[in-house]
């Protein structure tokens, strides 16, 4: 497969996908991720929340970036982005073959909106 090939498919995974450095900038992402985050710009070189418009960390981690960077394992949380908007947002390290340093990390996005407004209704 091409990678240009390869780049489409992922634009229609279901959710949004990124791969961040461990500046937490974006150096890739498909058209689902901009989907999820309302924009049309490229955020190529973009701080991951900064072009997700800054959200709310609703936790459990309060910062899966840099547990995945700090620990070198996978890390979650959720994100509320204005007031009835959530994201559930999953990184995982990236390690070079032998090497134990993170290289890059692997971002996975899906909009759980949904899910977090019908449970809220029944509490």
């Amino acid at each position: 497969m091409s990678e240009l090939a390869a780049n489409e498919a992922l634009d229609h995974l279901p959710g949004g996908l990124a791969v961040v450095d461990a500046a937490l900038r974006v150096r890739w992402c498909n058209a689902q991720l901009r989907e999820l985050a309302g924009s049309e710009v490229d955020p190529v070189g973009l701080e991951f929340y900064e072009f997700l418009g800054t959200p709310d960390i609703v936790g459990p981690d309060l910062c899966p970036f840099h547990t995945a960077l700090g620990q070198g394992t996978p890390a979650g949380s959720r994100l509320k982005l204005g007031d009835q908007r959530y994201l559930d947002v999953d990184v995982s390290p990236v390690t070079a073959e032998g090497e134990s340093e993170v290289t890059a990390l692997v971002v996975l996005v899906r909009d759980v909106s949904g899910e977090v407004l019908r449970a809220q209704k029944f509490s």
